[in-house]
């Protein structure tokens, strides 16, 4: 399901781009 897999891939994405902008 590439649909899912992409849906996933963003959502790692976005958690790490919040987390990193956070501890900065």
């Amino acid at each position: 399901m590439p649909g899912a897999t992409a849906v996933g891939i963003t959502f790692d994405v976005g958690v790490v781009f919040v987390s990193e902008k956070r501890i900065a």
